[in-house]
């Protein structure tokens, strides 16, 4: 039989074990949701990085298009210049 000093340590043992394994479970929690966090910042940093070099991308063949366009403008103006210059000979 136990005396009641004995029961009542063995009582606190266990308060002491539960707040222990309570206080871990915590930790742990705690570490996976700042990994969770660490994961979706990196993961919104990529996104981000793609639309910039997406919208740098469009940005360059919009440019391109653009530089086109003034050419072939250009080469047009030059060919009518050329028949105006044909005719008035």
């Amino acid at each position: 039989m136990m005396t009641p000093n004995e029961r009542k340590k063995i009582a606190e043992a266990k308060k002491r074990e539960r707040e222990r394994a309570t206080a871990e479970r915590k930790r742990i929690a705690e570490v996976k949701k700042r990994e969770r966090e660490r994961a979706t910042a990196e993961r919104k940093k990529i996104a981000e990085a793609k639309k910039r070099e997406r919208e740098r991308a469009s940005a360059e063949r919009k440019r391109i298009a653009e530089v086109k366009k003034r050419e072939r403008e250009r080469a047009a103006s030059e060919r009518k210049r050329i028949a105006a210059a044909k005719k008035r000979k």
